[in-house]
C-alpha cells in the first residue's frame, strides 16, 4: 500500500470566487465529505493581515471558526492553513497563529521563487512555533532558476516539512511537471507535492505526472473549486488513489456537498473555459479573466480578443463614424419622459403595467442591455436599446427584425464600439454618446469607462429629460459577492447623476435595493386614470 497524501484547499482556493464566504450548512456537508474520503489534510482558509473591504470568515479563520469546523468532525482530517507570505513579515506570525496551535497542524506559504529567503525565514519561524511547513513554488511554467530555488531549501531543509510546485498559470505539460519533480527528488529530502491549475484540462495528468516522477502530496478541491479555471478535483484524484490502493472508495457520503458545490459552479463558472485555456497557454495571471468571465458581461470572443492584445474598435478612432450618429440627431422629443429598465425579475412580473404606464405618460423604454428584450419584442411601446462593448453579439439577427420597427435606436458608447450587425432593421439607428462616469472610476480592461447605466443616462441627459423612472434595478443579494461591483457601480453612477444633473429626478417604480427615490408604479397608474388601459 503507498501512502499518497491528499491536500484539499477548497475552502481556501474557492474563497477567491465568494470572497472566502460560506455558509455553515455548506461547510459542515463539505468537510463531512473530506472525513469519508482518503485526505491527509484539509486547508480551511487564510489566516491574514487584516485589510480594508469585506472578506469572510475563512480569510481570516477567527479561532472559534475552526473551533466550530473541528467539533463537525473530531477525529477527521488535520487541519491545515495558509498565509499570503508577500503580506506576513517573521514579526506578524506571532500575532496570527499563537492562538490556533493546538487546532491547525500545518501552515503552508506561497511563495514567488525569487523571494525563497523571505519564506525560509518564515519556515524558520513557524517550525519554531510547532507547526509542520509547506512552501508551495509558485509559477512553474515560468523560467527561472528551479536549481538554485530548490538548494536554497535544501540547505535549510530542517524548517520544511514538504515543496509543492505550483502551476500557477495552468500552462505546464505532464513532462514539465516530471521533470521538475524528478529534479526535485535529485537535491531533496522531503516529500515533493504538486498544486495544478486546469486551464488547458491537464491538472489530473499533470498530477499523475508528479506522482510517476516521485511526488506524494496533491492539492485538490471538491469539484476542482479554485480562482480562475480550478484543480485537480479531488473525487476525482481520491477514486484514483483508491485504485491503486486496491481499495474501494464510497463517494455517497460526499453526494450531498457535490451537489451544493455543483450548484456554486453553475453560478461562478470555474473550469476550462475558452479564456481560461488561453491564459494558460500564453501563462496569463488568472485573476482578470475571472472577473472578465464572472462578470457575465462580455462574450467570450471579446475575452479572448482581449487575451490576444485586440481591443474592441471605437467609434473615436473612425472606424465606425459612418454608421454610429450623434444622439443629438435621435428622432425624440426634448424632455421626454423615460423608463429605464435594469436586468432585474421584477421587470418580468410587471412587464404589461410597465407598458401601461408607459403610455400614460408618453414615456419612451430604454433597456440597458438584452436581458429582457424578448419581452417586449411584440409589444407596441416606443424603445431604445443601450449595447455596451459587445453586448450586441447576445442579440440574434431574428430578435434584431422583431425590434427593427419599434426601436427608435440603439446607443453605443462613442469610446468603446464593437459594432452592430450590417442589417437591415439596424441600419440607420445606431447612435453613439459620452456614457455618465462615477468619480474615481477605474478603466474597465475591455470597455474603457462605460457601464449600462451610465450610458441609458447619458441618453437622459443629452434629450433634456427631467424626468427618469427606474424598472428592474432590484439589487443584489449581498451573500453574493461576485455581484455586488455591479450594484455598487450602478450606485456610484446614480450618485453622479443626482450631483450634477438635480434637475433630473430619478424615481424607481418597482422595488429596489438601491438608494433613490421610490415609489409604486401601481400608485402612479391608479393616479393617472389608466390602470385599466
Amino acid at each position: 500500500m503507498v501512502n499518497w497524501n491528499i491536500l484539499d484547499c477548497t475552502l481556501r482556493d474557492g474563497g477567491y470566487y465568494t470572497n472566502w464566504d460560506f455558509s455553515d450548512d455548506l461547510v459542515a456537508s463539505y468537510l463531512k465529505a473530506m472525513a469519508s474520503m482518503p485526505i491527509s489534510f484539509i486547508e480551511l482558509g487564510y489566516r491574514d493581515i487584516p485589510g480594508q473591504g469585506y472578506l469572510g470568515a475563512y480569510r481570516y479563520l477567527p479561532r472559534n471558526v475552526i473551533e466550530k469546523a473541528r467539533s463537525v468532525i473530531p477525529h477527521g482530517p488535520d487541519f491545515a492553513v495558509m498565509i499570503d507570505a508577500k503580506n506576513v513579515n517573521v514579526a506578524d506570525l506571532q500575532y496570527l497563529l499563537t492562538d490556533c496551535r493546538d487546532l491547525v497542524k500545518m501552515v503552508r506559504m506561497a511563495i514567488d521563487p525569487s523571494k525563497i529567503d523571505h519564506g525560509i525565514a518564515l519556515s524558520r519561524r513557524l517550525k519554531e512555533m510547532g507547526y509542520k511547513v509547506g512552501i508551495n513554488l509558485m509559477y512553474l511554467s515560468q523560467d527561472y532558476d528551479k536549481e538554485k530555488t530548490l538548494i536554497t531549501i535544501a540547505s535549510n531543509e530542517e524548517f520544511v516539512d514538504f515543496v509543492s510546485f505550483v502551476d500557477s498559470f495552468g500552462a505546464c505539460y505532464p513532462e514539465d511537471v516530471e521533470k521538475t519533480v524528478e529534479l526535485a527528488k535529485s537535491i531533496l529530502n522531503v516529500p515533493i507535492g504538486f498544486h495544478g491549475h486546469d486551464n488547458i484540462s491537464l491538472a489530473f495528468a499533470n498530477s499523475l505526472a508528479a506522482i510517476k516522477a516521485g511526488g506524494t502530496v496533491v492539492d485538490s478541491t471538491i469539484l476542482g473549486m479554485g480562482r480562475g479555471a480550478g484543480n485537480l478535483r479531488t473525487e476525482l484524484i481520491s477514486s484514483y488513489f483508491s485504485h491503486l490502493n486496491n481499495e474501494v472508495i464510497d463517494l455517497f457520503p460526499a453526494a450531498e456537498a457535490l451537489d451544493l458545490f455543483d450548484q456554486m459552479k453553475s453560478e461562478f463558472r470555474w473550469g476550462a473555459e475558452l479564456p481560461y485555456i488561453v491564459a494558460g497557454l500564453n501563462s496569463l495571471p488568472q485573476a482578470e479573466v475571472m472577473e472578465w468571465v464572472g462578470r457575465n458581461r462580455y462574450s467570450t470572443p471579446a475575452i479572448v480578443n482581449k487575451l490576444r492584445g485586440q481591443t474592441g474598435r471605437s467609434v473615436a478612432d473612425g472606424s465606425h463614424r459612418t454608421t454610429a450618429k450623434s444622439l443629438s440627431s435621435m428622432p425624440i422629443e426634448t424632455h421626454t419622459p423615460f423608463i429605464i429598465l435594469g436586468g432585474g425579475s421584477s421587470v418580468e412580473r410587471h412587464v404589461d403595467s410597465l407598458i401601461k404606464f408607459a403610455k400614460a405618460v408618453g414615456a419612451v423604454i430604454i433597456h440597458v442591455s438584452s436581458r429582457h428584450l424578448s419581452l417586449f419584442e411584440e409589444k407596441d411601446c416606443d424603445q431604445i436599446v443601450c449595447l455596451v462593448g459587445d453586448e450586441h453579439e447576445k442579440i440574434d439577427e431574428l430578435q434584431f427584425e422583431n425590434l427593427g420597427e419599434k426601436t427608435i435606436g440603439f446607443v453605443v458608447d462613442a469610446e468603446c464600439y464593437f459594432g452592430l450587425p450590417d442589417i437591415s432593421s439596424v441600419s440607420g439607428k445606431t447612435y453613439c454618446t459620452s456614457s455618465i462616469i462615477p468619480e474615481g472610476s477605474e478603466a474597465d480592461d475591455i470597455l474603457g469607462l462605460a457601464n449600462p447605466i451610465g450610458l441609458a443616462l447619458a441618453v437622459v441627459r443629452d434629450i433634456k429629460s427631467t424626468v427618469v423612472y427606474l424598472a428592474g434595478f432590484d439589487g443584489y443579494d449581498e451573500h453574493k459577492p461576485k455581484d455586488m461591483w455591479l450594484m455598487e457601480e450602478t450606485q456610484a453612477t446614480l450618485d453622479v447623476m443626482e450631483e450634477k444633473y438635480p434637475n433630473i429626478s430619478i424615481t424607481s417604480i418597482t422595488q429596489t435595493a438601491y438608494n433613490v427615490e421610490k415609489k409604486s408604479l401601481y400608485s402612479l397608474l391608479f393616479a393617472s386614470g389608466n390602470d385599466k388601459l
